[in-house]
C-alpha cells in the first residue's frame, strides 16, 4: 500500500469549506440551462468535467483508488482524458479551431484556454493539492457569472484569467520553484519507491494519461534482471558523477539532483534514486507543467505520461500569451526572485 501523499495536508484543511462550496455549486450548474446559446453547452460540459474531478478527488483522498482493479483504473484514466483524444478532439471545446468556430475568435480563444486550465486539475487531484483545484473551480464560477450576462464580454473573461494568474503568481511560481529544489515534494518519488512495480496499476496513480506504450515499457523492464536494471541506471548516474570528477568540481557541495523521465521507466528510476543516494544526493522529481503559467513552449519538462493528443499539447503551449503583459512579467519576475523557504 502506498503511503498517501500528505505534503499539502495542513493547507488542504483550511481550504475544505471553499472547495465544498465551489464543487457543490458546480454540481448544480450541470442542471441549469438558462444561458443563451452557445454558452449553455460549454458551461454544462466544463461543469460535468469538474464534477468528475470532484469525484476523483474523493477516490484519491479516501484511498479507494489504490484498491481499484486495473480495468477500473483504465476506465477512469480514459474518462478523464477522453475529450481531448484524437477521435473526439474535432468537436472538443479544448480545440481552439472548434471553440473559435462556435464562439468567435476572441471569445473562442479565451474559453478554450479556460477549459485547458480546468484540465490541469487532473494532476492536482492526484497530488492532493486542494488549493489549485479550488482556485480553478472558483475561476470557472467567475467566468460562469460573466456568461450569465445578457451580452457576455470577452474582455471581462480575459480579466478573470489575467487576475487568476496575476493574483496567485506568488503561490504558483514559489510552488514551481520549490518542486525543483525540495525533495520533500515527493509525490512521484513515493509512488516509485513504495509501489509494487510488477503491479501495473501504479502507473495510474500519477494522474497522467497512460497508453499501451507506458504499459509495455513497464512490462518489458519487469522481465529484466536487477543487475541489468542497475547497469542501465548507472549509465547516467555514473555519468553525472564522472562529469563533476572530470571538471574537478566538488560533488559533496551538491545536495539534490533532478530526474526527468517518461512514465514506464520506474524500475530504472528507482535504481537511479538509490544510486544517487549513495552519492549523498536526494532526488527532486517534478511533473511537467499542466497550467498556462507552467507549461513550456519547448515541450514537456519533468516527468510525464503519454500525450493524449499532441495537437492539444501544441495548441495550448502558449496560452499565457492571451493574458501576458508587462505587469504580469513583473509579478512573475518578483515571485521568482523571492526567497523560497524549504
Amino acid at each position: 500500500m502506498i503511503k498517501v501523499y500528505d505534503y499539502y495536508q495542513e493547507e488542504n484543511k483550511a481550504l475544505e469549506e471553499r472547495f465544498t462550496l465551489a464543487s457543490e455549486r458546480i454540481y448544480e450548474i450541470q442542471n441549469e440551462a438558462e444561458l443563451c446559446a452557445p454558452y449553455a453547452s460549454y458551461v454544462t460540459m466544463v461543469a460535468s468535467f469538474l464534477s468528475e474531478i470532484t469525484d476523483t478527488w474523493n477516490c484519491v483522498a479516501t484511498g479507494s483508488i489504490y484498491h481499484m482493479p486495473l480495468e477500473q483504473l483504465q476506465q477512469l484514466n480514459h474518462s478523464l482524458y477522453a475529450d481531448i483524444l484524437p477521435e473526439h478532439y474535432a468537436e472538443s471545446y479544448a480545440n481552439p479551431d472548434y471553440a473559435c468556430n462556435v464562439f468567435g475568435l476572441e471569445m473562442g480563444q479565451l474559453l478554450c484556454a479556460l477549459y485547458a486550465e480546468m484540465r490541469g486539475c487532473i494532476a492536482y487531484v492526484f497530488e492532493q493539492h486542494l488549493q489549485y483545484v479550488t482556485m480553478a473551480m472558483e475561476l470557472f464560477l467567475e467566468v460562469y457569472s460573466i456568461l450569465e450576462q445578457e451580452d457576455p464580454s470577452a474582455e471581462e473573461i480575459r480579466h478573470a484569467l489575467y487576475y487568476y494568474c496575476f493574483d496567485y503568481a506568488d503561490i504558483t511560481i514559489a510552488d514551481r520553484t520549490r518542486s525543483l529544489l525540495d525533495p520533500r515534494m515527493a509525490f512521484a518519488k513515493n509512488i516509485i519507491m513504495q509501489a509494487d512495480l510488477t503491479d501495473l496499476r501504479y502507473l495510474y496513480y500519477f494522474g497522467e494519461y497512460i497508453s499501451e506504450n507506458e504499459l509495455e515499457t513497464a512490462r518489458h523492464l519487469n522481465t529484466l534482471s536487477q543487475a541489468k536494471i542497475q547497469a542501465m541506471a548507472a549509465t547516467y548516474t555514473e555519468g553525472f558523477r564522472k562529469g563533476f570528477e572530470l571538471y574537478n568540481i566538488d560533488l559533496s557541495a551538491k545536495k539534490t539532483v533532478n530526474i526527468r523521465f517518461s512514465l514506464g521507466f520506474e524500475q530504472i528510476v528507482r535504481a537511479a534514486i538509490r544510486q544517487f543516494a549513495q552519492m549523498d544526493l536526494d532526488c527532486c522529481i517534478y511533473r511537467a507543467g499542466v497550467s498556462m503559467t507552467t507549461r513550456s513552449a519547448r515541450g514537456r519538462i519533468g516527468y510525464f505520461g503519454a500525450s493524449a493528443n499532441k495537437q492539444y499539447d501544441y495548441d495550448h503551449r502558449m496560452d499565457n500569451a492571451l493574458i501576458f503583459d508587462k505587469h504580469m512579467q513583473t509579478a512573475v519576475s518578483q515571485s521568482s526572485a523571492a526567497p523560497i523557504r524549504i
